[in-house]
């Protein structure tokens, strides 16, 4: 089934520009191979921090987000989670003929109270898939 039919990129496109205006938040839309199929902006915390490099963050942050659009198909409704790095996520599913086919995500963000303890969070979450990293980056 072509993905695309249900959801062109003109018709994600303006969805995602309202949507972003509204809310200020990242909008991708994921197939149920948990790629990016379209994105208005995204999550590149993991990208500016590890400088493109490690493809075993890259490929969890993919089943975790494919993950979260199960879970949204399965309870039928929205979905909050975390990312691996910790920040906050929630998904809505695609359904066509009562078969997931996709999902919406947004989020990628913290809570106002996680502020304080968001270095400290996101280091030891990096540590899972590394060893070191510059911690001056999430500072800024």
């Amino acid at each position: 089934m072509p993905f695309k039919k249900f959801v062109s990129q003109t018709k994600f496109k303006m969805l995602s520009d309202k949507y972003m205006t509204r809310t200020e938040l990242p909008l991708v839309l994921i197939n149920l191979r948990g790629e990016i199929v379209y994105f208005g902006t995204r999550c590149t915390l993991c990208e500016e921090l590890l400088e493109n490099e490690d493809s075993v963050l890259r490929q969890t942050c993919r089943l975790k987000m494919l993950k979260a659009v199960e879970e949204a198909f399965r309870w039928g409704e929205g979905y909050i989670t975390n990312c691996p790095l910790g920040l906050i996520m929630f998904s809505v599913p695609i359904v066509s003929n009562k078969k997931l086919i996709g999902g919406f995500l947004s989020g990628f963000g913290i809570f106002p109270e996680m502020k304080k303890d968001f270095v400290e969070e996101i280091s030891q979450n990096l540590g899972n898939f590394r060893e070191s990293f510059d911690e001056m980056k999430l500072k800024d």
